[in-house]
C-alpha cells in the first residue's frame, strides 16, 4: 500500500471510528493494526496515530477518497466496515459515512446494494476466520 493510500485509508477509518462520538478500544486496535501493516514512514505514522485523539476533517478526507477509482477505495471500505462493526453494531452515523461515500463515488441503487452485500460478506468472513483461528490447535513451524 502506498503512503498516499495508507493516509486516505487511515483518514476514512478515523472518520468512521469517530462518527458515533467514541473511538472505542476495539476500533483503536483495528486502526493500529492497519497502521502497523501499512508501509509509511515514522513521521507519517505519528501523524496518523494522532487521529486516535481527534477526527480528521470530514469534507477533505471524503473528497480525497471519493476521487479514487472504486477498486482503490474497496480495501478501505472493507476495513472501515469491520471497524464500524467492532463494537457489535453499525451506528447510524457510521452508516451515513458509507452512504455519503457511495453517493460521492456515483454508485446507483443496484451497485450500492451490491457494495453493502459485499461488505457484509467480508465482515462475516472475518468473524468466521477469527473463530476458526481461535478454535484451531496451535502448531509450530516444525509441525
Amino acid at each position: 500500500m502506498s503512503e498516499h493510500s495508507a493516509r486516505l485509508k487511515a483518514e476514512f477509518l478515523a472518520l468512521v471510528a469517530w462518527a458515533d462520538g467514541d473511538f472505542d478500544e476495539s476500533e483503536r486496535q483495528i486502526f493500529l493494526d492497519v497502521l502497523d501493516r501499512s508501509q509509511v514512514d515514522e513521521d507519517t505514522r505519528i501523524e496518523l496515530v494522532d487521529f486516535l485523539d481527534h477526527s480528521p476533517e470530514r469534507e477533505p478526507a471524503m473528497g480525497r477518497l471519493a476521487a479514487l477509482p472504486l477498486a482503490d477505495v474497496l480495501p478501505a471500505l472493507r476495513t472501515a466496515w469491520l471497524l464500524a462493526h467492532a463494537d457489535g453494531e453499525l451506528h447510524p452515523a457510521e452508516q451515513a459515512l458509507f452512504d455519503e461515500l457511495a453517493d460521492r463515488i456515483g454508485l446507483g441503487d443496484g451497485a450500492r446494494s451490491t457494495l453493502f452485500e459485499l461488505l457484509d460478506l467480508s465482515q462475516r468472513a472475518d468473524v468466521l476466520e477469527r473463530a476458526l483461528l481461535a478454535d484451531a490447535p496451535l502448531r509450530s513451524a516444525s509441525d
